[in-house]
């Protein structure tokens, strides 16, 4: 079987003209785009629940803020859980108590002795500024 090719007897090259204008704009240089990229925080993201991890990381740092603002304030222990019982009404006073000893084991914060009359909390070894 033989492959016959048929020219066309009269070629019509308008068609294949690309037009001036169009070359010419083909020839500038086009700026790419920026691309800008918006952080959103998302609206089905604030109504779903807190697994009970998340709140209790929440709890923690919460508790930590606090506890800086009240360590370079010259108290002692128990009037520390104090005030932090009455900033934080819905933890019971073992979950702050614990929180508070946790932190004095973990030498975050210490308990000052250079005064006998005074043990004040400050900061410990470990203390790391928020």
């Amino acid at each position: 079987m033989a492959i016959k090719i048929i020219e066309d007897p009269n070629p019509s090259d308008d068609f294949l003209d690309v037009p001036q204008w169009l070359k010419d704009h083909a020839k500038k240089e086009k700026p790419e785009p920026e691309i800008i990229v918006e952080k959103k925080k998302l609206s089905w993201m604030s109504s779903l629940p807190l697994s009970s991890r998340q709140e209790k990381k929440k709890r923690q740092q919460e508790l930590m803020s606090f506890l800086s603002s009240l360590v370079g304030t010259g108290l002692k222990k128990k009037p520390l859980i104090a005030k932090m019982r009455g900033k934080f009404p819905k933890l019971s006073s073992a979950q702050i108590c614990r929180f508070v000893n946790n932190q004095l084991k973990s030498r975050v914060i210490e308990i000052d002795r250079t005064f006998k009359t005074k043990p004040i909390i400050v900061k410990g070894k470990l203390w790391r500024n928020l």
